[in-house]
């Protein structure tokens, strides 16, 4: 493994435990490398990580802040969810 691929990896723990601390992760979908709609920064090609959850809005918002520190820019996408106790 290499160190991108380890730190791909302790990325999606990152935020999989996050989301399972007030939550609960439904599945991770690792797509892969593939070319971005347009370029960030110079670089062609992001790596793809969809995480189907479910969480309280206030965890989405906590979701969506660490996005933004770890990568300096918004790249975190959600679709609206009701919060249904279980």
């Amino acid at each position: 493994m290499t160190i991108e691929e380890q730190a791909i990896k302790d990325l999606v723990t990152k935020f999989t435990d996050l989301i399972n601390n007030n939550g609960k992760v439904e599945s991770v979908d690792e797509r892969g490398t593939q070319k971005l709609a347009y370029p960030i920064k110079k670089k062609e090609e992001g790596y793809y990580v969809v995480i189907n959850f479910e969480a309280k809005p206030d965890s989405i918002d906590e979701l969506e802040r660490l996005s933004i520190a770890i990568t300096s820019k918004p790249s975190f996408c959600n679709s609206t969810t009701v919060w249904e106790p279980m």
